[in-house]
């Protein structure tokens, strides 16, 4: 969904067992879900390693000057909201 000043990324998923929106943002375990999915993504060179996803979309954010992601988990989905770099 995209809105004035900031874009929503809705995945019906949930995070790993015993890991809250706020723990993806450190250390946490990677459950793959779907295996071949994911080997095809490390192949493809789009996948460094299991469980650094949301690390390095943090990282990227800040080095652009963008907010750090929202990460929240409703209705069933994993919903991720990227706003805009505020003008200077």
């Amino acid at each position: 969904r995209i809105y004035r000043g900031r874009l929503e990324v809705w995945n019906p998923a949930s995070p790993p067992d015993g890991v809250t929106t706020d723990g993806l943002f450190g250390t946490h375990p990677s459950r793959l879900r779907n295996r071949r999915l994911a080997d095809a993504f490390y192949r493809a060179g789009l996948m460094q390693q299991w469980g650094t996803g949301t690390l390095r979309i943090v990282h990227a954010c800040e080095a652009s000057g963008m907010p750090i992601p929202e990460l929240e988990y409703k209705m069933g989905s994993m919903v991720v909201t990227l706003r805009r770099a505020s003008s200077k």
